[in-house]
């Protein structure tokens, strides 16, 4: 779920699917998930929090900058927003 959903906020579905892309797409770079818990609540803070952790064996900075630029905990912000119009 995306951090508005956990925060109990307002949100665009729309947007919230862009980040939920970013979640697939940092498991399809990486192999693993982003966040992991064994419980809901500390899963949800964690996702709140938007701390991500990249895996050493990468590469190439191209994969890192393009998960970054896509995965923003504000989607409303920057390029991202030109895209969501």
């Amino acid at each position: 779920m995306a951090p508005e959903v956990f925060r109990k906020e307002h949100y665009r579905g729309d947007r919230a699917d862009i980040w939920s892309l970013g979640i697939c797409l940092y498991i399809m770079i990486f192999g693993t998930v982003p966040f992991a818990s064994k419980n809901i609540k500390e899963l949800g803070e964690l996702i709140k929090a938007g701390k991500l952790e990249f895996p050493d064996t990468l590469g190439k900075n191209d994969k890192k900058q393009l998960y970054n630029h896509q995965q923003e905990i504000n989607p409303v912000s920057g390029e991202v927003k030109e895209l969501i119009k």
